[in-house]
């Protein structure tokens, strides 16, 4: 059994410290993408209606474990068209934040290359949260967004199907290059996890930030 190191600071007080533009002590493990799917046995728009109760479990635990202390928002496929959606995603950004609401977390999912320009006329708070899909490379989304937090992005079906060593892999390329990016950076799959991981390949997640997460 691998041996981490001690940990200075809770995943919640690092986050915290990133959305305060502080320093942590190494990359954190980005949770609530792993507790919004795992705690269901699907992907949540299926399962929200369907099993509802479940659904409501899979809420309070994401809640209890950021203590309500930031606020997500998730979205899901391509910007597409510019005319077409790129104004309604602005303006419900810009009526979150006009409520208060300091830091938007958004899921940039798939295939967004082309898009990523687009993206930064979004308003995401000061500073807002990224979660890339695995088919945007960290350091293209770093150079677009230097100023937010960036998270992600190992593939899921690797994680899903994948060897343990290959997980490993991956995710030492996404700590590595997340690690440089100036507005913070946490360790996530590139999309939901998906509910029928091995333990032991998201244990190996967390392993690959013990062994190269850490801040000199």
């Amino acid at each position: 059994m691998a041996q981490f190191k001690q940990d200075r600071m809770t995943e919640k007080e690092r986050f915290q410290a990133l959305l305060n533009r502080q320093p942590v002590d190494r990359v954190p493990f980005f949770m609530w993408a792993l507790s919004f799917a795992a705690v269901n046995s699907g992907y949540p728009k299926i399962v929200t209606y369907a099993d509802p109760e479940k659904s409501f479990e899979m809420l309070r635990c994401t809640h209890e474990m950021f203590d309500g202390w930031h606020w997500t928002y998730y979205t899901a496929g391509a910007l597409g068209v510019r005319e077409f959606n790129l104004p309604y995603q602005k303006e419900i950004h810009e009526r979150i934040l006009e409520l208060g609401v300091k830091h938007i977390h958004v899921h940039v999912c798939g295939e967004q290359n082309l898009n990523l320009s687009y993206w930064t006329e979004v308003p995401f708070g000061d500073p807002g949260i990224l979660r890339f899909g695995h088919e945007v490379d960290l350091d293209r989304a770093s150079e677009y967004f230097p100023n937010d937090i960036i998270v992600g992005n190992v593939e899921p079906a690797v994680i899903h199907t994948g060897k343990p060593e290959k997980i490993y892999e991956l995710s030492r390329i996404c700590i590595e290059k997340g690690k440089k990016h100036p507005g913070g950076y946490a360790l996530s799959p590139g999309c939901e996890l998906p509910p029928l991981s091995p333990p032991y390949n998201v244990w190996t997640m967390r392993k690959a930030i013990n062994d190269f997460g850490w801040y000199e």
